[in-house]
């Protein structure tokens, strides 16, 4: 009986299977592709759907992970992954699952010992340099330090990186000389194990080789002049630091000018220690090189009138990478205003040549044809200037990284990965954005205004739409965006003067609706400028309460939260929340 019952169910799968086309998807494949493929604040959603229509599939342990991965609150994701490797204690994604852990766990020696049992369970894992540095950290900021144990750890870490050569481009890249300096600055910059330290500096830059970027030759030679200066060896530190300068070829090296600033202040040379101390400052943000800056500024002259206007003329004098001419109108122009995004943060290295080039859109355009919206958010470091509103851009033009680039709510570019230079970048949207102008506008905007009186601000105005065949209620949204022309802030990136940023959405958080059919409307909205500041330092005061509960002693180096009533301005634009593209963007002084 139960051996006819077997043969009746194989015959019947097979004759199933047959009546298959071969080529034909499989419905859970193209349910999980489609949830996979959903913007990024509609993926979670779609995921849990996957996964209760298809509790069986084969792809169930993807989807659970991916859902789990794209749970937006800590605690929730936190308890999603824990799930995940509960139900699936085998899982491919085990590796990965257990190191995204590590960053949810608040607890500093919780965090410890999650990241000694990572590299215990997977000891050829593919997060396991990331874990053994960051291991590093945590063990340099216990005091008094563990030197046998932080010793074990270098070695063991040294021991996991294949000492082999490369290609990286047209320059060759060494794990071993990377490594070797990644723990020799570490340990310098705890003034731990210095001996120890000096050794792997200088095999860092003996093994780099000739064909090693320059760039991180200079950085190797960087952490050896600081090595050396920490062993009170200023002559050969000063020799090291410049070469290091030298090396890079003019690109901007802060740690070798703060340390040539303390070498210069250790011989009572003021003057060029300033000169160092203003040069180093330029670049970055730096909290030691501020309070060193400042410390011998105000000894040098008194007080520290005038250091920002120095430090500003430091910048604006430097020569302009490239010219990015002024547009002139076409005849084909519509009246469209592009509306350009850029997604950026300011310790994120590879942003620097997209902030530049956005500098370059607003130069070449003005604002009748060009709108220009910056977000800054926390990727890679703590950003000041981010804000709530920002994280809820990012997150709904389902925007990947930094830096990332948005033409009219559709047109993508670079989103997290290493852009090219700035003129490169600056002539890929310029293509893209004057694409765009040829392009009917989807809403007319009418009677803008924005004033700006007793410390409030109030956007008002009228938009008109055309009917659009198809379109549901609600799919067109209207958002306000109140940005500051300038913002004075040098990050470790280098960009000191940041524009058009992004201080507030006006309205409510998804935007105003306006109806699916052919129609117009009104708007006017408002805040007070001293609950915006408020709000502002609130956001950053928690920030930096849970960045230092994650990283040791960390703080802000400026806290940017006051804006400037006189730089405000506005932006508003119609998005279509179906295909998420922009229809029409105003812009107001």
């Amino acid at each position: 009986m139960l051996t006819n019952m077997v043969a009746r169910f194989v015959l019947s799968s097979i004759l199933a299977l047959a009546a298959v086309p071969q080529n034909q998807t499989p419905e859970d494949q193209k349910a999980f592709d489609a949830a996979m493929g959903a913007p990024r604040n509609e993926r979670l959603a779609a995921l849990e759907r996957f996964l209760k229509e298809f509790p069986n599939s084969p792809l169930r342990e993807s989807a659970q992970y991916q859902a789990a991965i794209n749970t937006r609150d800590s605690k929730e994701r936190l308890a999603a992954l824990t799930r995940f490797l509960a139900d699936f204690p085998d899982s491919r994604f085990k590796d990965e699952a257990s190191y995204r852990l590590i960053d949810l766990i608040a607890d500093p020696q919780a965090r410890i010992a999650a990241q000694e049992k990572y590299l215990a369970d997977f000891p050829n894992g593919s997060m396991r340099e990331n874990v053994y540095r960051n291991l590093l950290d945590a063990y340099l900021r216990n005091k008094p330090p563990d030197e046998a144990k932080i010793g074990s750890l270098v070695e063991a870490y040294l021991k996991s990186v294949p000492a082999k050569t490369t290609p990286s481009g047209q320059y060759t890249l060494n794990r071993r000389s990377d490594a070797c300096n990644t723990v020799a600055r570490r340990l310098v910059q705890n003034g731990v194990m210095l001996d120890r330290a000096l050794d792997l500096a200088r095999e860092a830059v003996a093994s780099a080789g000739g064909k090693t970027d320059p760039r991180a030759r200079s950085m190797y030679l960087t952490t050896l002049g600081e090595a050396l200066y920490a062993k009170k060896d200023f002559g050969s530190a000063e020799q090291n630091l410049v070469m290091a300068i030298v090396i890079s070829g003019g690109a901007p090296n802060t740690e070798a000018s703060l340390y040539l600033g303390k070498i210069y202040e250790a011989r009572n040379d003021d003057a060029a220690a300033l000169n160092a101390y203003l040069q180093a400052a330029s670049f970055s943000g730096n909290a030691e090189i501020k309070e060193s800056l400042e410390r011998l500024y105000a000894k040098h002259y008194g007080s520290l009138a005038g250091l920002h206007d120095k430090l500003d003329a430091i910048m604006l004098a430097r020569p302009r990478l490239f010219d990015p001419g002024r547009y002139q109108r076409r005849p084909t122009d519509s009246g469209r205003v592009v509306l350009a995004e850029l997604f950026t943060g300011a310790e994120c290295p590879p942003c620097f040549a997209a902030d530049l080039a956005f500098d370059g859109i607003i130069d070449r355009y003005d604002r009748a044809t060009v709108a220009v919206l910056e977000w800054h958010l926390n990727i890679p470091g703590p950003d000041p200037m981010a804000n709530p509103d920002s994280e809820l851009r990012v997150y709904h033009c389902n925007v990947a990284g930094t830096p990332g680039v948005v033409i009219d709510g559709i047109d993508r570019h670079f989103e997290g990965r290493r852009t090219n230079t700035a003129e490169e970048n600056f002539k890929v949207l310029q293509a893209a954005i004057e694409a765009q102008l040829a392009e009917a506008p989807g809403a007319t905007f009418s009677s803008l205004s924005l004033k700006k009186e007793a410390g409030k601000v109030r956007v008002s105005g009228g938009v008109t739409w055309p009917v659009a065949p198809g379109r549901s209620p609600g799919q067109l949204r209207l958002r306000i965006a109140l940005v500051e022309e300038t913002v004075h802030y040098t990050g470790s990136n280098g960009i000191h003067f940041h524009r058009m940023v992004v201080r507030k959405m006006l309205g409510p958080a998804d935007g105003i609706s306006l109806s699916h059919k052919a129609g117009k409307a009104t708007f006017s909205e408002s805040l007070i400028l001293a609950e915006l500041e408020t709000d502002l330092k609130a956001y950053l005061d928690r920030n930096e309460k849970e960045y230092a509960a994650q990283r040791g002693d960390f703080r802000y180096s400026e806290k940017p939260y006051k804006v400037n009533p006189g730089m405000l301005h506005a932006v508003i634009f119609v998005q279509d929340e179906a295909t998420m593209q922009v229809v029409q963007t105003g812009y107001i002084e």
